[in-house]
């Protein structure tokens, strides 16, 4: 998909469906979960509330129709909007779950407990690592890293006893794991969703290097977060 003027294309990352009844009222979900399952990965589905799927195709539709990805007033009003009802939209220019993850981790107080497929970037992995420094119990859990990121995490680990992480994928065909990507705080607030954190969830590098992608997400409150690590442990690694 690409955007007018662009030569990079402008990837949709986000995943959901809506749904027009007879009556043509719009429902939907966003998802975490690829067209093609895969009976191994442990996705989500969280309802839209009233409105705001009708907010998700004008968005969309500017976008990656239109492809006025430069049109940053438009699109900016569309995700502010869908953001009061914690709807969560990321382009490249209008970051909203990176600011919403980051948000939950430099204001977390007692836990932070993070479930990402991948972990790519080391200024994401330095942010939950100061976290930690500050007396946060951090548990983390991964399918991809990079080595830059392990390396801090293990040196981390020597130095705060209160972080851990754990490598989440598995190569047993009979197993379960985790694909939605999760920032549970306190078990007060969590973000969840198809963003990664790492590449186009943080600031442009220095270098002026960004990723262009479209990401989805939702956050959740108190019973809800609860809910989200509660299934994630159920899951997580469980034959099928």
């Amino acid at each position: 998909l690409m955007p007018y003027g662009g030569t990079k294309g402008l990837i949709n990352h986000a995943k959901g469906f809506i749904y027009t009844g007879p009556d043509g009222t719009k429902t939907g979900w966003i998802s975490t979960a690829s067209i093609i399952p895969d009976p191994r990965k442990v996705d989500v589905y969280l309802p839209l509330p009233a409105g705001s799927p009708v907010m998700i195709l004008d968005l969309l539709h500017e976008m990656l129709i239109k492809k006025s990805a430069n049109n940053s007033n438009k699109i900016g009003q569309i995700i502010n909007q869908l953001a009061k009802n914690g709807i969560l939209f990321d382009s490249p220019k209008i970051p909203t779950c990176a600011q919403a993850m980051l948000e939950l981790i430099r204001n977390s107080k007692n836990k932070l407990y993070v479930r990402v497929n991948e972990l790519r970037d080391p200024r994401a992995t330095q942010e939950l690592i100061n976290a930690a420094r500050r007396g946060v119990q951090v548990e983390i859990g991964f399918r991809k890293i990079d080595d830059s990121s392990i390396n801090l995490l293990s040196n981390a680990v020597e130095e705060c006893k209160n972080i851990s992480y754990k490598n989440t994928g598995t190569t047993d065909p009979n197993e379960t794991f985790t694909h939605a990507n999760s920032i549970i705080a306190d078990l007060k607030h969590a973000y969840v969703g198809s963003a990664f954190f790492w590449g186009p969830m943080l600031p442009p590098k220095k270098n002026g290097q960004v990723a262009g992608g479209v990401e989805a997400g939702v956050l959740l409150t108190f019973d809800h977060s609860h809910q989200a690590i509660d299934l994630i442990n159920k899951f997580e690694h469980k034959a099928r």
